[in-house]
């Protein structure tokens, strides 16, 4: 359960092996395996029950503050069984080629969750390190297909492998020809330079709602923290 991270002083990302513990492996795929079956093609998480009640519990805090501070605030999840081997040439996941304000270069994250293990069989997931100041649209790096580079970081590991990742990395997903089934979770959190991104209002209805959907107390508390309209 230990963690490691590369990139720049920003820690542009840090990997987890096996840090998710089996009981919660099980309820995210059996999750995913029921969101595969009944909204085939979705990929947005909330408010699903087993996804919700990760967030609620708290269970990724442990990574996420380190990197964000106390006052982060959750912004979406989403997540999907893949089944055919599909990969997914280099891309990055912020939405601008501006910085968010000049602050921080860590004002957004991924926490990408892999409940059943990355191996070459069902497709890795591999990093370019230092490209997160590229300042690039999000489509550029797709010129580079699946190309591993000499530098670029590929991360394996077992069921339960979290890697946090800038949201601003370059990172793909190599095709397998083997095409073993391949769940994955991206949970991605802002920080205080970062609370006023603009396409956080898209959710914000559904994120004012979250609060509302656990019965417990000090869940609903957690979400609510989580959820609120701007960092404190």
């Amino acid at each position: 359960m230990g963690t490691h991270g590369g990139g720049a002083a920003t820690r542009e990302y840090v990997v987890a092996p096996d840090w998710l513990p089996p009981q919660w492996c099980d309820r995210l795929r059996a999750g995913l395996d029921d969101l595969a079956s009944t909204e085939p093609g979705r990929k947005r998480l909330m408010p699903h029950p087993p996804f919700l009640r990760l967030l609620a519990e708290g269970v990724l805090d442990p990574l996420v503050r380190p990197v964000l501070g106390d006052t982060y605030l959750f912004h979406h999840a989403n997540g999907m069984r893949l089944t055919r081997g599909e990969g997914k040439a280099w891309h990055h996941d912020y939405d601008s080629d501006q910085p968010w304000d000049g602050r921080s270069d860590t004002a957004m994250v991924h926490v990408m969750i892999y409940p059943a293990g990355l191996t070459a069989d069902n497709g890795p997931l591999v990093l370019r390190p230092d490209t997160h100041t590229a300042r690039v649209p999000r489509h550029h790096p797709n010129r580079y297909g699946f190309e591993v580079g000499p530098d670029d970081v590929t991360v394996v590991g077992g069921a339960g492998t979290v890697a946090v990742v800038n949201s601003a990395t370059w990172h793909m997903r190599p095709p397998s020809p083997h095409g073993s089934v391949r769940y994955y979770l991206n949970y991605s959190f802002i920080g205080p330079g970062a609370a006023a991104r603009p396409e956080r209002d898209e959710y914000h209805d559904l994120l004012a709602t979250l609060p509302t959907l656990v019965d417990d107390p000090a869940g609903a508390a957690r979400l609510s923290a989580l959820c609120r309209r701007h960092a404190s």
